[in-house]
């Protein structure tokens, strides 16, 4: 049987972020904000990812493993092992961006599909903003959530909350999620909506840009955009 798509509800926010293309203000900033992460240049498959990184927390693991690039990072005041309550992850997918029909838009639909597939009855979804970063590429950021799944280290439930911004470079397809969990529902989770709004500043901070041939980190050809 072929799997249905996932139910996505359109989801207005009255702020969004100025690094994405059409947007119309600024995402409320905590009195913190400017120093509440750090940009983080990695090389991936061809190109070079920037995104800012929220402090706070610490490395769970970073691994090339096939077509795939993968790195995650955990509360610090989370176990180095074992249920982790935050998590902030990146991931490339080698070659997809050169696909023709490959979207930003379809590619966040397959990770909400794989949530709904985890909690069918609890499951919600919704666009939070579509357009372009700063460097140029497009990119499409929504809301999943599911009220009680057992996709955790120990198969114990847990309700989750994950914000996901997919980006389609010219070679390769990123993703950035920043999930939270908590004690299991029986329903759907409400989304802070507030708390999303101060997340897209950090969820909308990614550049894709090719590597320039003699350079090394920080990469400034890519940064000083």
């Amino acid at each position: 049987m072929k799997p249905t798509a996932p139910r996505i509800i359109r989801w207005h926010l009255v702020a969004v972020t100025t690094l994405v293309t059409g947007a119309c203000c600024a995402a409320p900033e905590s009195p913190d904000a400017k120093t509440s992460a750090v940009l983080s240049v990695t090389p991936i498959f061809g190109e070079l990812f920037a995104t800012e990184m929220p402090l706070g927390f610490k490395l769970q693991a970073e691994v090339t493993q096939g077509a795939t690039y993968r790195r995650s990072i955990i509360l610090e005041s989370d176990p180095d092992r074992g249920p982790w309550t935050q998590r902030f992850l990146v991931q490339g997918t080698a070659g997809q961006g050169a696909v023709a029909g490959v979207s930003p838009a379809a590619y966040a639909m397959q990770i909400a599909a794989s949530f709904q597939k985890a909690c069918p009855s609890t499951f919600m979804g919704s666009r939070v903003l579509e357009g372009r970063i700063r460097t140029g590429q497009p990119a499409y950021t929504m809301v999943i959530a599911c009220g009680s799944h057992t996709l955790t280290t120990n198969s114990q439930p847990t309700s989750e909350i994950t914000l996901v911004s997919v980006i389609k470079g010219d070679k390769n397809v990123y993703s950035v999620q920043w999930s939270d969990r908590a004690a299991p529902i029986d329903k759907a989770p409400t989304p802070d909506r507030l708390l999303i709004q101060q997340r897209l500043r950090i969820m909308t901070s990614m550049l894709v840009c090719a590597p320039v041939e003699g350079e090394t980190a920080p990469y400034p050809s890519c940064t000083s955009r």
